[in-house]
């Protein structure tokens, strides 16, 4: 999906808190790819089985962190399933 057809330039302001100031980046540029697809949250079991494709390749996704609390201690994963067939 990482084609050029599906790409598209998001521009967005960001705010960085430190202990002694605030970076700001104004029409800070980020590269993106459609289609966008939504998840749910899962427990992780020994059949959980979704990946992830970023710049270095296909990986796990309970190898992402989860500890954010929106996580509630599960994983990500997508909200349909891919059957694959010649």
């Amino acid at each position: 999906m990482f084609i050029e057809e599906n790409k598209y330039i998001e521009e967005k302001d960001y705010r960085v808190y430190r202990q002694t100031d605030t970076l700001i980046y104004e029409d800070f540029k980020v590269v993106k790819y459609l289609p966008v697809f939504k998840g749910v949250l899962e427990e992780e079991d020994e059949n959980f089985n979704s990946f992830f494709k970023d710049t270095n390749g296909w990986k796990k996704m309970n190898k992402l962190d989860n500890s954010h609390s929106v996580f509630k201690g599960e994983l990500p994963a997508p909200a349909f399933k891919i059957t694959l067939t010649d």
